[in-house]
Formats: structure tokens, sequence, C-alpha cells
């Protein structure tokens, strides 16, 4: 299903709209007054080729300015949706380590990162919160989900 058109305010609308990153690529990627959509999406586009080399099943949430009719966007917020089995405690490569690290994500890619098990409580809670707009409590946005 294509990714919706923007509400007048400028959000998608409310939900969760399963997506390509190719399709996210075609809608929020592309030059639009300066050249920081194109450099944010090519920072998404590495931060997905390195979770395809985990080979584990997932998907990753996409929010923040960036999914959004902002001009000029700040940044992107993530969630990485991580299988219900997957371990968070168990000691991993330093490769998947740098892809599921708050600190090390916002350092290597400049994301927000949030990480959650899929039907979890936590992933509940952040994808909620995700669809807030700030300073607006009776107000929801849409937000992107791609599969990995």
């Amino acid at each position: 299903m294509p990714i919706p058109s923007f509400t007048s305010e400028g959000f998608l609308p409310e939900g969760i709209h399963d997506c390509s990153l190719e399709e996210v690529r075609k809608a929020f990627g592309g030059f639009h007054l300066t050249d920081r959509r194109p450099q944010l999406y090519r920072k998404l586009d590495e931060f997905v080729k390195a979770l395809r080399s985990l080979q584990t099943p997932c998907f990753l949430v996409v929010n923040g300015s960036f999914a959004t009719s902002e001009p000029r966007p700040n940044d992107i917020d993530l969630i990485l949706v991580l299988p219900q089995e997957w371990d968070l405690h168990a000691e991993l490569l330093p490769s998947a380590y740098n892809l599921i690290s708050k600190k090390r994500v916002k350092r290597i890619w400049g994301f927000d990162l949030l990480v959650a098990r899929e039907g979890t409580k936590e992933y509940l809670k952040y994808v909620t919160f995700f669809q807030r707009v700030r300073y607006r409590r009776n107000v929801r946005k849409g937000i992107l989900r791609i599969k990995i």
C-alpha cells in the first residue's frame, strides 16, 4: 500500500503505514529547498543495509521531522523492532552491537533509536509515543514501518 498523502497540518494520517525503503526514498528522500532530505535518506539507507547484514527479520519504525512535510527536517527517529524471541542481553559481535546501541547509532548515523521486541509492552509504548505531536496533546500523526 503506498504511503498516504499528508494531512493539512503536514503529518501522515494517524496509524502505522507499512512501506518499502524505496517508497520512503520517493516520498521523503528527494531534494526540497536544500539537500537535507537526501542526506538523511542516505544515512537511513546505510543503516538499513547494515541491519540486513544481521540476517534477522525485523522492522524499522520511522518518525521525526523527516516523516512530515517539513522542507528542512532536523532528524530521523527510529524504533528497531526485533523478533519477540530476541535476547536483548545476549553478547553480540561488535557489528551487531553497533546497530542496537542507542549511543553507537547516534554517533555513527545521527539517529535517535529505541529498541523493542515485537509484540511487547515496550513496543506498544514506543509506537504510541511516536504517534504523538509535540506540544499538541490531542493531535496524533502517522508513522512509517519498513520490513528489513
